[in-house]
């Protein structure tokens, strides 16, 4: 409460729809959280259990060719999807963001992701983010670009 972000928090309601990104900063609750494990129960509401929450994608692929947008974890019914997008060879992953950031690459699975699981991907995790095309892909996968 100190740091003045808890009057920013979002709760939502489990089968409601979430609202829109604008109608999120219109009303001034920008800020979700999402906890790995464990949610906050009613005590604290606006603490989410992530794996109640999100339904994700397969985060480990040795080469370009693994990547799938299968479900991994979380609920099937969960309305947030996650698209896990990086490669796990630990000795190459800068060169291998490079590869698998760049925009066409990495639409193209947001693309695939979207049509096989019938959900737009609401967060995008990838490794060095700062590399690549992580934020044009996503505006265009928003239709914003």
């Amino acid at each position: 409460r100190q740091s003045g972000l808890y009057d920013r928090l979002y709760t939502p309601t489990m089968g409601t729809p979430w609202p829109t990104l604008r109608q999120m900063i219109d009303s001034r609750h920008t800020l979700v959280w999402l906890h790995e494990n464990v949610g906050g129960g009613a005590e604290r509401p606006w603490l989410l259990d992530g794996k109640e929450w999100t339904q994700d994608t397969p985060y480990e692929f040795r080469t370009t060719g693994e990547f799938s947008c299968d479900f991994y974890r979380g609920s099937p019914t969960a309305p947030l999807f996650l698209v896990n997008h990086w490669m796990s060879n630990f000795t190459s992953r800068i060169r291998d963001a490079g590869v698998v950031n760049r925009e066409e690459f990495l639409f193209n699975r947001l693309e695939q992701c979207r049509a096989e699981r019938h959900m737009i991907p609401n967060y995008v995790a990838v490794d060095n983010y700062r590399i690549g095309d992580l934020f044009a892909s996503v505006d265009r996968l928003n239709g914003v670009s």
